[in-house]
């Protein structure tokens, strides 16, 4: 098998030879189609599988998602076996070059949680550093009685709030303020942060009506979008 090798990607990889213990030249050359991509999977794997406050240091939480990096990287080389050396070697590359930015999602998210506290306050306060980390942009329609919240980028609402009546069993009706929101996202929280549906949306009503001077009352059906 043959590997188109680019200029760039050679030298930053060849600066991991320069030092004792770096990688191996049949690593380098194996690697060099692949690393380009690695800040984005980087990025993936802490935004939908990691919880970075839930480490009790910066430092756990930058060697827990450089060894993922590293182990998905050694996974996908088939011809050739790692040698306990390279395998260092490219746990410390991931470590040099994106310890800086895994510095700053972890502060940035994680900014006053306390490791002290209670599960329950570190996660709701896990998930509203989160949420705040979005850049959000709104639109009222329907003669001002709708919000709807947009992540800036994306064509449809994440989120949307809007009046209706409530008719109980005994038929007792009620004018409520509902919240929903797409669907995949209110799943993507729930598996993030380890929150029941009741705690999600307990979190959520009250994080909502602060951020965006809103006063909804009840988590309702989720956002359709066609």
């Amino acid at each position: 098998m043959k590997y188109i090798v680019t200029e760039s990607q050679y030298k930053l990889l060849i600066e991991y030879d320069s030092y004792e213990g770096g990688m191996s030249s049949k690593l380098r050359r194996r690697l060099a189609g692949l690393i380009q991509h690695a800040k984005d999977d980087l990025e993936w794997y802490v935004d939908d599988e990691m919880d970075p406050c839930q480490y009790s240091s910066v430092g756990d939480f930058v060697a827990e998602a450089c060894d993922f990096l590293k182990d998905l990287y050694i996974d996908n080389i088939r011809d050739f076996k790692v040698s306990p050396k390279d395998n260092d070697a490219l746990y410390h590359y991931f470590v040099d070059n994106y310890g800086s930015l895994l510095y700053k999602i972890y502060h940035k998210r994680c900014a006053g949680v306390n490791i002290t506290e209670s599960k329950e306050n570190k996660l709701e306060k896990h998930l509203i550093n989160y949420l705040d980390s979005l850049d959000y942009t709104t639109e009222i329609e329907i003669n001002g009685t709708r919000t709807d919240v947009y992540v800036s980028g994306e064509e449809y609402p994440i989120y949307m709030a809007w009046d209706e009546d409530y008719v109980d069993d005994e038929n007792n009706v009620t004018e409520l303020r509902f919240l929903s929101l797409i669907p995949n996202v209110y799943q993507k929280l729930l598996m993030m942060f380890g929150l029941s549906s009741d705690e999600l949306s307990e979190i959520l009503l009250k994080w909502f009506n602060n951020k965006f001077n809103d006063s909804v009352d009840v988590v309702g059906n989720n956002i359709t979008v066609d």
